[in-house]
């Protein structure tokens, strides 16, 4: 009976532990190496995101946090998620050949 504030405090370190190693998993919509994925089949949201954002990714402009917050409705997490994957998306097209960049934006229509 005496042995139960001992086990109580060891159970609460373990659930403690388990909430700081579930904090160091990857993010979802991330590679391995922490770029984010550029496929805009991974998160539905992405694509709306590249619908929505057309015109100012075509000027070569990546949205900031704020903006995507309010167009889009979403929290802070996803919306760096989404902003990392438009500055890809953005990246590609500006390194793109100058003939891929309309192949570029076909599949953006096509998704």
């Amino acid at each position: 009976m005496a042995a139960w504030p001992a086990v109580a405090l060891v159970g609460s370190y373990e659930l403690l532990m388990m909430v700081i190693r579930s904090a160091q998993l990857p993010a979802a919509g991330m590679a391995m190496d922490g770029a984010p994925e550029c496929m805009p089949d991974n998160d539905p949201l992405q694509v709306l995101a590249s619908q929505v954002f057309a015109v100012e990714l075509a000027a070569g402009r990546v949205p900031s946090v704020r903006v995507i917050r309010a167009r889009l409705h979403v929290g802070q997490p996803r919306a760096q998620r989404v902003r990392a994957y438009l500055a890809a998306l953005n990246s590609a097209q500006a390194t793109a050949p100058r003939g891929h960049s309309a192949a570029i934006s076909e599949v953006r229509r096509a998704a």
